[in-house]
């Protein structure tokens, strides 16, 4: 799906239900429930990294932050905190529920991040985005995310890898994204562990470690990987 098209879903999808565009595996979502299991997810991603290396809390960017569930879970944790989104809906509603002065929100609909300037984040996070965008697009992302960090910094994102064996995975892998949309909304990419480590080690990075996650839904395998600076 292009940048364009995703900017469009988002912000329709903004106005009527943005919680449940962010996180489908519920039907319906209040306020408070919402961000807590942003809490929730932010607190667990950050205790498994930091179980194996610290993270500086200065400033975190959230990537396809949507309404802002873990932008703003970011903000106990850091000192500044920018989440960025392609849809411009999605970035009001984030603005207007936003709880947190050191949180900020940004619509970028470019194909890159360089309104950023190079090694200004310690973390970079995302999760329930990439899945979203043409694998072509969402390495050049991947990419981004490892010119972003700072020394000692670490990138933190969610991307399936395939959809699962059976007969739903089937049909996912072999049916087109186009006959698939209107029964999904959106479309559905998944990107395998060489693409992803060629792309972080050919920005100058190293993959340090993935863990399975269940973030693209139960028909996907599914990963978080966490990467940083080679040096």
């Amino acid at each position: 799906m292009k940048l364009s098209k995703l900017s469009e879903v988002f912000d329709a999808w903004a106005s009527t239900d943005p919680f449940q565009a962010a996180c489908t595996e519920r039907a319906t979502w209040n306020e408070e429930e919402f961000f807590a299991y942003g809490a929730r997810h932010i607190e667990s991603v950050l205790h498994a990294a930091e179980k194996k290396r610290p993270i500086p809390r200065g400033a975190a960017l959230d990537f396809g932050c949507g309404p802002g569930r873990l932008a703003q879970a970011l903000a106990a944790h850091f000192s500044r905190v920018v989440g960025v989104d392609v849809s411009c809906e999605m970035i009001k509603t984030s603005e207007r529920l936003n709880r947190h002065a050191n949180c900020g929100y940004v619509l970028n609909q470019a194909p890159d991040l360089r309104r950023f300037r190079s090694g200004s984040f310690d973390l970079v996070h995302s999760c329930k985005v990439l899945q979203h965008i043409r694998p072509k697009l969402a390495l050049t992302y991947i990419a981004e995310f490892l010119r972003l960090l700072g020394p000692g910094g670490i990138a933190i994102f969610q991307v399936p890898e395939r959809p699962k064996p059976g007969v739903s995975g089937t049909i996912l892998r072999v049916t087109p994204s186009a006959l698939l949309r209107p029964l999904r909304r959106i479309d559905m990419y998944g990107l395998s562990e060489s693409a992803i480590t060629s792309a972080i080690k050919n920005s100058g990075g190293k993959l340090l470690w993935r863990e399975p996650c269940d973030d693209a839904g139960p028909r996907w395998t599914d990963w978080r990987y966490y990467a940083a600076r080679a040096s």
